[in-house]
């Protein structure tokens, strides 16, 4: 009998142990961390013992700083003087928040708790003029009850949760006590297609009863072809388990959207796209819903892009889309313009037909150039990328070219002719040639035959002496006139040695036989007549 007894004793013994080592008890736990903004948290993820403790390292990105924890499990996380600790008592979710510190007046945020319960975010760094949601949770048998602290004034209820915007520092205490215990509903709603927890949800919505204190895990599994997006109402976030705490009743909307949305791209010109899921590895076709997809639009060589068409607009090479449904866009691209230098030698202009401001042509098109040169120039050839002397050319732009057009100076002609009997002597001031270069100086000496004397220059020349200059501005027309010598006519030529002169009287280039004429000499200041010879 005392034996028997030892044995059922041993029994219960061994019963217990396995009761106590049953499904419900788990050596490991899974941590995920996601990041919002600019960083890195490690570690960030992976499978640890049962209550471990694991202090995160956090990097920020230069110009960024860590601000506050977020996600389902957010309130676990404890700031030990200058590091973060969690508990991995259970699988931990969490988002680890960094804001940007270049983009102006920052403020702290403190969450102190009295009672047994948490609030999260309840700590963190914040842009001025942010507004914080605060997440209230109860632990089993206590309900929150009122805010506290200095700033208790500046939190407004939002339905499920607090909100705090940040205009300053804010210090703030959550006040919980003990719950009374009863039961409260949970009602769960769909929008979308899938299920929530084991339970199947249809068209009508379903509830469930839960004792006051109760936490209820929810799992959100999303139809075929479709995925699920967030929990409303008295949940929140992306994660697709989340918990909610029974101290009150409460409603909860379960979000799902359709899946992969499509992308077609199409190509007008030559040129490529590429696309690039934003976060993400590059991915062409298809995309989650409502992720954002940058596209990049790149010319072939030649070719420049001009703009989206389509579910895109712009000229901008880089465009950003949002994949809330199938969407198409197109990507304009035009040959590239070509430049047409043209330089001037000499004195003229170039006129060109087809002309733009910027002197840039589209590919492929023909430009008329005609030169025409100044009043004294001709055009003389043309160089470079073009060849020939007519005036008037045509130039096809298949690429950037470099043209020159040489203008000369023209050379004009000088007719003498000749009245009496006599030459002209020609000579160019600075040169002896024919034909006599634009502005150019040409000096003519009458000289009369025998018998015959020089009276007049006629034309485009005037006057009475036998040596004049002309300015070849233009083509000119010279007569030089002579005229028999009178009978018994002499000619009287007086020379000067020294310094001075002499008149005549009367003055005359030639005189009658018999004339007497007074020579009269002067001498110049510093010296003296001396003798006629």
């Amino acid at each position: 009998m005392k034996r028997q007894f030892l044995l059922i004793i041993m029994s219960l013994m061994v019963l217990s142990i396995f009761v106590a080592c049953g499904p419900d008890y788990k050596l490991q736990y899974n941590l995920h961390v996601q990041v919002q903004g600019e960083g890195s948290v490690y570690p960030n993820q992976g499978v640890y013992k049962a209550n471990e403790l694991i202090a995160f390292r956090i990097e920020p990105r230069a110009g960024w700083a860590f601000s506050h924890w977020e996600g389902r499990d957010g309130q676990l996380v404890v700031n030990n003087g200058n590091r973060y600790e969690v508990l991995m008592d259970r699988d931990v979710y969490l988002i680890a928040v960094f804001s940007d510190s270049s983009s102006g007046t920052k403020y702290n945020l403190s969450v102190k708790v009295q009672g047994n319960g948490s609030v999260y975010p309840n700590s963190g760094q914040y842009d001025s003029g942010t507004t914080v949601n605060l997440n209230v949770t109860p632990s089993t048998g206590w309900t929150f009850s009122n805010w506290e602290g200095p700033n208790r004034w500046d939190v407004e209820s939002d339905g499920s949760s607090w909100k705090l915007k940040m205009d300053g520092h804010k210090d703030l205490t959550a006040v919980f006590i003990q719950g009374q215990g009863g039961s409260y509903n949970l009602d769960v709603k769909i929008l979308g297609r899938g299920e929530v927890s084991q339970i199947k949800i249809s068209d009508a919505d379903s509830q469930e009863q839960y004792p006051g204190g109760t936490e209820v895990l929810l799992t959100a599994n999303a139809a075929p072809g479709w995925t699920f997006k967030e929990w409303r109402g008295d949940a929140s976030g992306t994660f697709l388990i989340t918990k909610v705490l029974m101290d009150r009743n409460k409603s909860v909307t379960a979000v799902f959207e359709e899946g992969q949305k499509e992308l077609t791209v199409k190509v007008i010109g030559q040129g490529s796209v590429e696309e690039k899921l934003m976060g993400d590895a590059e991915i062409d076709g298809s995309y989650p819903s409502n992720s954002i997809v940058r596209l990049l639009a790149k010319p072939a060589s030649g070719w420049t892009f001009q703009e989206w068409m389509g579910d895109a607009r712009g000229t901008e090479p880089v465009v950003t889309i949002e994949m809330d449904t199938n969407k198409t866009v197109t990507a304009v691209f035009a040959q590239a313009n070509k430049v047409l230098d043209i330089t001037i030698q000499g004195k003229g202009k170039v006129e060109q037909k087809v002309i733009s401001a910027s002197e840039e042509y589209p590919a492929g098109s023909a430009v008329r150039l005609w030169a025409k040169p100044d009043n004294g120039w001709t055009f003389k050839e043309w160089r470079g990328d073009a060849r020939g002397k007519d005036t008037i050319i045509y130039v096809d732009m298949d690429e950037d070219k470099k043209i020159t057009a040489v203008f000369e100076q023209s050379n004009f002609t000088l007719d003498i002719e000749i009245v009496g009997k006599g030459r002209v002597d020609e000579r160019q001031i600075s040169q002896d040639i024919a034909d006599y270069p634009m502005d150019s100086i040409v000096r003519l000496t009458a000289r009369p035959d025998s018998g015959w004397v020089f009276k007049e220059w006629r034309g485009d020349a005037r006057g009475t002496k036998n040596v004049i200059e002309i300015e070849m501005d233009d083509d000119k027309y010279v007569t030089a006139v002579f005229e028999e010598e009178a009978e018994a006519r002499y000619t009287l030529d007086d020379t000067v040695s020294g310094n001075g002169r002499v008149t005549k009287s009367p003055d005359s280039r030639d005189y009658e036989e018999g004339t007497e004429v007074t020579l009269k000499a002067t001498a110049d200041s510093g010296w003296r007549f001396k003798e006629w010879r």
